[in-house]
């Protein structure tokens, strides 16, 4: 139970104790040097009264001398010191009495030296009325009683002395005793004392040893993800972690059943492939896909199921991604046991530290197939239907113009609508072909420095006649601006953008040009006062086939695939293009292209 104490506590009882032993000695010792002190004034009042006995003796002797004297000579002077004498002694008697009935020490062995104080007393007093009345033989027979008394007193002495000596060689019997008690207080106390620290420090010791082990072994359980052992009881530190442990434990487990319920019921393969490059681990999408059991799966080389033309590849493909510390996607095609083949993206993972790839292979066979399926129809579009619509549109130019004869003016109605459509069909077609292209990275840019107000001007000279029409003034504010671009395709979309300003825009209106320097670099934006886009489709403005109504594909015309080119140009050139919009203000369209060089500026209406 001691060992399930909280550290404070622990400290606690190991100060405690050792200090509740040390006052109790300290007490002990103290109570001992009491005694020894007792003793001491003891035997100091005895000395005191030992002394005091015989200094009046030695004034008793003294003032009998004086009488005799003063009896042989009748001297004045004798009577005189003779009275000084008795007067001394009395003073020295009362002085011993008071000391000896107010002094608390006092026992009962001072009882016969007060009955013999209180016997000088009364002999010095009778001599004191002996000697106010001048009556010699008095005095003389007063003196003679102090003889006995001092023969008494001598006894008194004598006897006081040899008690003093007795209770002194007592003392220093109880003296020894004393100082061996305290040598064996001191040492043994000490002794037990320090005993009893070691013994709680080794036991507190021991216990949090145990316990420090059992709460390792529980965090060496929990990294293997075994399970723990039994919970330590106590409310110390080591119970508290050990419960947190449990906690931890308890909620990585559930985490983990979640994470392994979600890995299991993924539609996608989730893998990890071992150094060797062999599958350790996989989930149940491995049925679905690759059309195996994940047994059949485990050990077995990621290369056995790769079609055989593709097995190079995705070796140096994995190979690479383990010794690169990283991510990295390839696609690859695999062979399922009933000979079906099925295009795999592989993303993989290799983290720092670890030997074991993770893997994600996602099915993208149809795609692939999608893919192939458009590029076959953008082949068709291409060359089955670009050919004969360019021939039909100039055998109409040919009609139009009178090469095959006059027409009547219904004819010529009806030549100059066909013409329309087929140029517009032409139109869409070249659009949807650049559209493919642009989107598939096949660009090839004719870069070189620019100036981008000379292209502004160009384009703008291209839709003034449309501009002109509905009465729109297009002004243009640009700096001198230097750009590394190619100029056809900046001017393709600073026209497209500017048609669609004409086309949305109200008669009367004007439309802004603007080119500037910023830190992203140039950017040129063109700004109308038109209807504007509404807020929920602006996100879709530049996807392909978009139009922002329905119906302005009969009324403005147009394919839906403008912007989406505009913007795969912008990309291409390692810019951006963006668009702010709101219903019935007017719509911005701004793009950004890298910059080199900025001038001074200068602006033109």
């Amino acid at each position: 139970m001691v060992g399930n104490l909280k550290f404070s506590q622990q400290n606690l009882l190991i100060i405690i104790i050792p200090l509740t032993f040390h006052v109790v000695s300290s007490c002990v010792m103290l109570m001992a040097l009491a005694g020894v002190e007792q003793q001491f004034q003891q035997e100091t009042h005895l000395r005191t009264m030992v002394a005091s006995i015989n200094g009046l003796l030695n004034q008793l002797i003294a003032a009998c001398s004086s009488e005799f004297v003063y009896e042989e000579t009748h001297a004045s002077e004798d009577r005189m010191l003779f009275r000084d004498n008795y007067e001394e002694c009395l003073k020295t008697s009362r002085d011993l009495r008071n000391k000896l009935t107010t002094d608390s020490t006092t026992d009962n062995n001072m009882t016969e030296v007060l009955d013999l104080v209180d016997n000088i007393n009364n002999a010095l007093i009778r001599c004191q009325g002996a000697l106010d009345t001048g009556n010699i033989a008095d005095t003389v027979s007063s003196v003679k009683e102090f003889r006995p008394l001092i023969a008494r007193s001598k006894q008194v002495s004598a006897k006081t002395i040899r008690e003093m000596e007795d209770e002194q060689q007592e003392a220093q019997r109880l003296e020894q005793r004393g100082r061996l008690f305290v040598v064996l207080l001191v040492f043994g106390g000490g002794l037990l004392n320090f005993t009893i620290t070691i013994f709680l420090v080794v036991s507190l010791s021991r216990s949090n040893n145990a316990r420090l082990e059992a709460l390792a072994a529980n965090i060496n359980a929990l990294s293997r993800e075994s399970d723990l052992a039994e919970e330590l009881e106590g409310d110390d530190e080591f119970a508290e972690l050990d419960r947190i442990l449990h906690q931890v434990h308890d909620t990585l487990g559930e985490a983990r059943r979640r994470e392994k319920a979600m890995v299991d019921n993924a539609s996608e393969v989730i893998c990890s492939i071992n150094p060797r490059l062999r599958f350790s681990q996989v989930n149940g999408a491995a049925l679905r896909v690759f059309m195996m059991e994940k047994s059949m799966l485990l050990g077995r080389p990621v290369v056995s199921i790769i079609l055989p033309e593709d097995q190079e590849y995705t070796v140096s493909e994995l190979t690479r991604a383990a010794k690169t510390q990283g991510s990295s996607s390839f696609e690859s095609r695999i062979i399922r046991p009933d000979g079906s083949i099925r295009d795999i993206q592989w993303n993989v993972a290799s983290l720092e530290g670890e030997q074991t790839m993770f893997c994600v292979a996602h099915d993208i066979s149809d795609r692939k197939e999608a893919e192939r399926l458009k590029q076959e129809v953008i082949a068709m579009v291409s060359h089955d239907l670009r050919a004969p619509l360019t021939s039909l549109e100039l055998t109409l130019n040919i009609l139009s113009a009178g090469g095959l004869g006059d027409l009547t003016e219904k004819g010529k109605d009806r030549v100059s609508k066909a013409e329309s459509s087929v140029s517009r069909l032409v139109s869409i077609i070249n659009d949807l072909i650049d559209a493919e292209r642009f989107e598939s990275g096949a660009i090839n840019l004719d870069l070189e420095m620019t100036s981008m107000e000379q292209l502004i001007n160009d384009s703008v000279a291209l839709i003034e006649s449309s501009a002109h029409s509905k009465n729109i003034r297009i002004q243009t504010q640009s700096n001198n601006l230097q750009v590394y671009c190619d100029g056809q395709r900046i001017a393709r979309v600073l026209t497209n953008l500017l048609s669609n300003a004409v086309k949305f825009s109200h008669p009367n209106s004007v439309i802004q040009v603007t080119s500037e320097s910023t830190p992203a670099g140039i950017a040129t934006s063109v700004i109308d006062t038109g209807r504007g886009i509404p807020e929920a489709k602006l996100h879709s403005v530049f996807d392909r086939w978009k139009q922002v109504e329905k119906a302005d594909e009969k009324e403005k015309g147009g394919s839906g695939l403008g912007l989406a080119i505009c913007k795969s140009l912008i990309e291409a050139h390692g810019g951006a293009m963006s668009v702010q919009s709101k219903e019935g203000v007017g719509s911005i369209f701004t793009f950004v292209l890298p910059h080199h060089i900025a001038p001074a500026a200068k602006s033109r209406t």
